[in-house]
């Protein structure tokens, strides 16, 4: 429910940046870890993929494709990730997600997630 709910927040507040990068532009989009988010005190390695989703949306709308791509029934699958954990991040931390396309066609779109907390860095590719 935590993702459901992050994307539903995050889709609400991008409505009013749609259109406002271009598709070659670096996105950045914050979030806080919340106890719902943890184990017993640091950032599960399955909420990762949770941030990297909403951040696509947010990459989406802020580059004016996401309705464009609903409607012509897209559907997002995610077709390989690689995560580098430097140091987990622990319960109310603040992540900053950056989002970067780096290749898309007519069937995939790959992007780069590089993830920030406090000093520390991941970097997820898929």
């Amino acid at each position: 429910m935590s993702g459901f709910l992050r994307n539903l927040i995050a889709f609400f507040l991008d409505l009013f940046a749609q259109g406002s990068k271009a598709a070659n532009d670096v996105t950045t989009v914050w979030f806080w870890v919340m106890p719902f988010d943890t184990g017993i005190r640091v950032l599960k390695s399955d909420k990762v993929l949770q941030f990297a989703e909403t951040a696509q949306i947010d990459y989406l709308l802020k580059v004016g494709q996401f309705f464009s791509l609903i409607r012509s029934g897209v559907a997002f699958v995610n077709l390989a990730q690689v995560v580098t954990f430097a140091r987990p991040a622990v319960m109310f931390s603040r992540v900053r997600v950056e989002t970067r396309l780096m290749y898309a066609d007519e069937k995939c779109a790959y992007f780069s997630h590089t993830m920030h907390a406090g000093a520390t860095r991941w970097r997820r590719w898929w």
